[in-house]
């Protein structure tokens, strides 16, 4: 998403003075087609239909629809972003996977 580069420069008065050159934007703004393209490839929609108890008579159905983007760890920046456009969901870390 960016470019860092830290060097040293040296000045006349053989003093080493580091510079850090940063082309990150602090406030970036997804792209939605970016979003997109994310979600098709690492996103997956399900809905869950189930018998509500707390609802009495027969209308005790409940329909739970829910929206899951897997990721590994290292992007944990993408995911605060897109929690950030959507403007809403939860962060969690899987305890186990068989692929690790």
């Amino acid at each position: 998403m960016g470019l860092e580069i830290t060097y040293q420069i040296k000045i006349l008065s053989k003093q080493l003075n580091n510079r850090k050159i940063s082309s990150l934007v602090q406030n970036y703004q997804i792209n939605p087609w970016f979003v997109t393209g994310v979600c098709d490839g690492e996103a997956s929609f399900g809905v869950l239909i189930y018998l509500d108890k707390r609802i009495k008579g027969r209308q005790g159905w409940a329909i739970k629809p829910s929206f899951q983007i897997s990721l590994n760890s290292k992007d944990i920046n993408l995911l605060l972003q897109l929690q950030d456009f959507f403007g809403c969901g939860l962060i969690l870390k899987k305890k186990y996977s068989k692929w690790s």
